[in-house]
């Protein structure tokens, strides 16, 4: 039995090439990510003065759930 061997195209070997990029961030896309990273940590990471305010109000509500049974 006799064995072929092919080597790819210049045209395969560029579709393989984008494919692969495709799977691999450049610099500025992963600055961008880390940009929005920040900022969505930034968003969720709250504020300490409401979140004391919240934790006041729950406080208040069980206070007044037993005053009222």
């Amino acid at each position: 039995m006799e064995t072929l061997e092919n080597k790819p195209t210049t045209k395969d070997v560029i579709s393989a090439s984008k494919e692969l990029l495709k799977r691999y961030p450049t610099n500025i896309e992963l600055k961008k990510i880390t940009l929005e990273i920040e900022k969505l940590q930034s968003q969720i990471g709250g504020n300490e003065q409401q979140d004391d305010k919240i934790a006041d109000f729950i406080s208040m509500l069980k206070d007044e759930v037993r005053d009222g049974d």
